[in-house]
């Protein structure tokens, strides 16, 4: 007789985990080069970093007491942040509502975030192995849409971006709004991330399991077990007997 899997859920972090940026500059100038803007990437770098210092400087959208956060001030720094930018490319008056919509557009779509090479091989090993996965990660609202984009729509029973949500990792809201949509015990389901106090801290402080992904090896050796460098390595760690 087979063994019965140890979990039945395997929750996911979305950025640095499942998403990379592909180059911010090269996004951004590729977006607002569909509207006749043609911005050398290099020349975007310096654009980008004094429209950030400006968006930041008028408001602060980290999470409140019990890690609630804005979905409203979030959109509007967004806001301010794309107008600054557009700003110092240049963009003229009558074409700053299109660059808008071009700009935002982009950030859910796959030029300026693209998938970790293993990520689709992974979750169609997951998915065959019989687990079933979800998304809890602290994002926009368009989380869903930019994994769509990224044609991982079937791949996932639900996702769960903060923005939409209300609250923020290391918050409990967010996994426990995932463990009742899975209707699943703590026990029964497991949580990958990139981040230790966001994702490791904040799913075992529930009793989900919890497997830190270090790619760049930020952390030092031993801060958490199991640690992984890539996705590929998780099924494996998945199949392994409780230590």
């Amino acid at each position: 007789m087979l063994a019965r899997r140890r979990y039945d859920w395997v929750f996911l972090d979305a950025g640095d985990t499942l998403f990379q940026v592909v180059s911010a500059e090269a996004g951004l100038a590729a977006a607002v080069a569909e509207i006749g803007y043609e911005v050398l990437p290099e020349q975007m770098t310096a654009i980008l970093e004094r429209a950030t210092q400006e968006a930041l400087v008028a408001d602060h959208v980290g999470p409140a007491p019990d890690y609630v956060i804005s979905a409203e001030r979030a959109r509007a720094r967004r806001e301010r942040l794309t107008t600054a930018l557009l700003q110092g490319i240049g963009v003229r008056a009558a074409d700053i509502e299109q660059c808008k919509a071009t700009v935002g557009a982009s950030f859910v779509g796959a030029a300026y975030f693209s998938l970790f090479p293993e990520v689709r091989r992974v979750l169609e090993t997951l998915r065959a192995s019989g687990y079933r996965l979800g998304i809890i990660s602290n994002w926009e609202p368009r989380l869903e849409l930019l994994c769509r984009s990224h044609g991982l729509g079937d791949q996932l029973a639900f996702v769960l971006a903060s923005e939409a949500e209300g609250f923020a990792k290391p918050g409990p809201h967010l996994f426990r709004r995932a463990l009742e949509l899975a209707d699943v015990a703590p026990q029964r389901a497991v949580h990958v991330g990139d981040s230790f106090e966001h994702d490791v801290l904040g799913a075992s402080a529930l009793g989900i399991g919890a497997v830190l992904l270090d790619r760049g090896e930020y952390y030092p050796p031993g801060q958490w077990e199991p640690t992984i460098r890539s996705l590929d390595e998780l099924p494996a760690v998945l199949a392994a007997p409780p230590a």
